[in-house]
């Protein structure tokens, strides 16, 4: 969880045009892929032999402040 927090700080402050208002945290951030072999004698039943479990993140925010957060899961067998 560490890495995520790391690379959160990647995204683009912008500052206002007007004095009056502050400073805008916006942009968006994409983690690398998270790669996690599924070698458990059930995984291997349900999903075969090599395949991997694959997590990306990735965040947006606009400028009003408004986020969203998408987690991506999926499984991918040995040949993708």
């Amino acid at each position: 969880m560490p890495a995520v927090f790391a690379r959160f700080a990647v995204m683009i402050v912008a500052l206002s045009v007007s004095a009056t208002n502050p400073p805008v945290l916006m942009g968006t951030w994409r983690s690398a892929p998270e790669e996690t072999p599924l070698s458990t004698a059930f995984d291997e039943s349900v999903w075969g032999k090599n395949a991997q479990a694959i997590r990306i993140v990735e965040m947006t925010v606009k400028p009003t402040g408004d986020a969203t957060l998408t987690v991506t899961r999926k499984v991918v067998d040995r040949c993708r």
